[in-house]
């Protein structure tokens, strides 16, 4: 029985002893079989897996190595084997031939599972979103990167943003695409994009102007001159034209007339804006009457004279008006005695300046 067994572990010892016919042992050194036998189904290169969906592992099987040690059998000496769940990256595993009795036959099979990142991180989109300028006309790009969600089935995510928070923009209607990117380091960077449209929202201003006094001309008419020059226009963005109504050249008439002039600018953002004032006209011009030559008059038979209507001696002119002459003594005024100098006055008033008169004697 012990030669049976001595002969049955031939193939797994190098060094066993015998028995001779006359009951002593001898060593004898015997080359081990083990050279000649084999492990099948060794990987001879890495097992690449990609990572279960939603996770960071992967389950990965393969053919398990096998020994060609009668009895033997493969037995896994590292933590991760076939079936497992293995963590992303590189896991080296090892399987140890070892014979009939379990003992390490000193071959062994190593190969690396390498479980892959193959599922790219996402960013939840962002709207498209307005921003107003500042009184400069500029907006401080802020950070944005919290208007994103960033997922990934492995790593934390970091968002970065294009252009970087601090940066300047301006210009009503600038429209800047902000990029949020992220990257999980093991797919490409991926990217949501949004625009920012900037908006004017500080209406221009314009300086009041004083009401004023304009005088009349010969004829009574006065030519709206341009008073866009009387106001200042201030805007955070543009340069500003001021418009006026009614326009320059616009002729208007009458004395005491009071025209409202409307000056109004835009800056294409904002509603516009105006100021206004008034002018009235003044008639500065007085009237005028020709004068009347001295005059004799006769006495009546009762030896008194009744003043006629000299008023129609003179002539009225005005740059305004129709002008009526009044006379003083009135008309039907009875002087008497020969000799007599009565002073005749004759006398106009446009309404607007100091009464006009001529003078005769009679």
């Amino acid at each position: 029985m012990k030669h049976l067994y001595s002969k049955f572990l031939f193939f797994a010892i190098s060094v066993c002893f015998v028995y001779n016919s006359f009951g002593d042992s001898r060593k004898l050194d015997v080359v081990s079989t083990n050279n000649y036998l084999t492990i099948s189904d060794c990987p001879s290169g890495p097992i690449t897996a990609n990572v279960n969906a939603g996770t960071c592992d992967a389950v990965v099987n393969f053919t398990i190595p096998t020994t060609d040690i009668p009895g033997g059998n493969m037995v896994l000496i590292t933590a991760y084997g076939n079936g497992d769940v293995f963590p992303l990256g590189s896991t080296i595993v090892t399987y140890e031939e070892r014979d009939i009795l379990n003992a390490p036959s000193g071959n062994s099979c190593t190969f690396t599972v390498n479980v892959i990142d193959n599922e790219s991180p996402t960013l939840t989109s962002v709207a498209d979103r307005n921003e107003n300028l500042d009184a400069s006309c500029g907006f401080t790009i802020p950070d944005y990167t919290t208007l994103t969600t960033a997922n990934d089935n492995c790593a934390a995510l970091t968002v970065t943003q294009s252009p970087v928070a601090g940066t300047v923009i301006s210009g009503a209607g600038t429209m800047q695409i902000i990029t949020l990117s992220t990257n999980d380091g093991s797919n490409p960077v991926v990217s949501t994009t949004f625009d920012v449209t900037l908006n004017d929202n500080i209406a221009p201003t314009l300086t009041t102007v004083a009401d004023r006094n304009e005088n009349l001309d010969a004829s009574c008419d006065f030519t709206i001159p341009d008073y866009t020059t009387l106001t200042t226009a201030n805007d955070n963005c543009v340069t500003l034209t001021v418009t006026q109504v009614p326009i320059a050249g616009t002729v208007i008439s009458g004395a005491g007339t009071v025209q409202t002039i409307t000056l109004s600018t835009n800056d294409g953002s904002n509603p516009v804006v105006s100021t206004t004032f008034d002018v009235t006209l003044i008639d500065n011009i007085s009237p005028s009457l020709t004068a009347v030559a001295d005059r004799n008059e006769n006495l009546d038979t009762s030896c008194d004279f009744t003043i006629p209507d000299y008023t129609t001696l003179t002539t009225a002119n005005d740059n305004c008006g129709t002008l009526t002459v009044t006379q003083s003594p009135v008309a039907g005024t009875v002087i008497s005695g020969a000799g007599t100098v009565q002073t005749i006055t004759l006398s106009t008033n446009d309404g607007s300046n100091p009464v006009v008169s001529t003078t005769f004697d009679v």
